[in-house]
């Protein structure tokens, strides 16, 4: 199948979801009915948030042909697998994982329902909470990608509807490592997909390696993102404190070889930066 296949729409309870062919979707009756769904994802994992006997949960499910175009069902099965081993894990920064394994004719996985907010929804809110706060949830982030490079992950994929931001706990929360790729990687397309305030150089570039320098890129864009105005890498832009500004500037800069070269050294520089601020 490809690009030129006509779009479906199956209805599953009532709620609509567009598929390149209709799918089998009867063994979701276990968790309930389906309250709304999420196909819109490239990676090819559809997203059902559910109700029922378990209360309510978030099964993600590979396997489809998703009308979202990105990954085929097989490579989305791949990825899910992969993904699922390091929810399982149960770092603080990722969403616990409740349940995984063999579904319909693919995969899923099941998670906590949640109403914080991704950060896309709340930018400008996240952007007001008290430097404490801030600094502490990027601190998260970054050591739950430090954690994630060292067990043999890179991030791809990477957005700012990725992160939830728990305001009211002071916490961030990841949702969505679904299309990070084991070591080593490489682009396998071109440009990737992902936001483009967060996209790396290589990830324009097909058949460049993903490797460490290119998660040191996303989190740097993330640093600009909390800390900047997200559009542009310029002092003037930052908002921050302006000891912080060299180590996310570095973490981006288009030559990987003048970024840190691994998550671990981005986040010993960031810490100590942080550290400077309070001497």
């Amino acid at each position: 199948m490809d690009g030129r296949e006509e779009i479906v729409t199956q209805y599953v309870d009532g709620v609509p979801c567009r598929l390149l062919r209709e799918e089998d979707f009867s063994w979701l009756k276990a968790y309930g009915k389906a309250l709304k769904i999420g196909d819109g994802r490239p990676s090819g994992v559809l997203w059902f948030f559910m109700e029922g006997q378990y209360g309510r949960l978030i099964v993600k499910y590979a396997g489809a042909w998703t009308a979202a175009g990105g990954a085929r069902p097989h490579e989305a099965v791949m990825r899910l697998k992969d993904a699922a081993e390091y929810y399982a894990a149960g770092h603080p920064a990722l969403l616990p994982l409740l349940a995984h394994g063999a579904a319909g004719a693919g995969y899923a996985a099941v998670f906590p329902w949640t109403e914080t907010p991704p950060l896309s929804e709340c930018l400008p809110q996240a952007r007001r909470l008290p430097l404490d706060t801030l600094l502490r949830m990027l601190d998260g982030i970054f050591e739950l990608h430090a954690w994630l490079s060292d067990n043999g992950m890179v991030s791809a994929g990477v957005s700012d509807a990725n992160v939830l931001m728990d305001m009211k706990n002071g916490r961030a929360v990841v949702w969505d490592i679904d299309q990070y790729r084991r070591k080593p990687a490489k682009n396998d397309r071109g440009r990737m997909y992902g936001d483009s305030r967060f996209l790396s150089p290589e990830e324009y570039e097909k058949d460049q390696p993903l490797t460490e320098s290119t998660t040191v890129y996303h989190l740097g864009a993330l640093a600009f993102m909390l800390l900047g105005n997200g559009e542009d890498r310029e002092r003037e832009s930052w908002i921050g404190p302006g000891g912080l500004y060299p180590a996310a500037e570095r973490a981006c800069r288009e030559k990987r070889g003048e970024r840190p070269p691994s998550v671990r050294a981005f986040l010993d520089g960031w810490r100590e930066a942080v550290g400077r601020l309070y001497q």
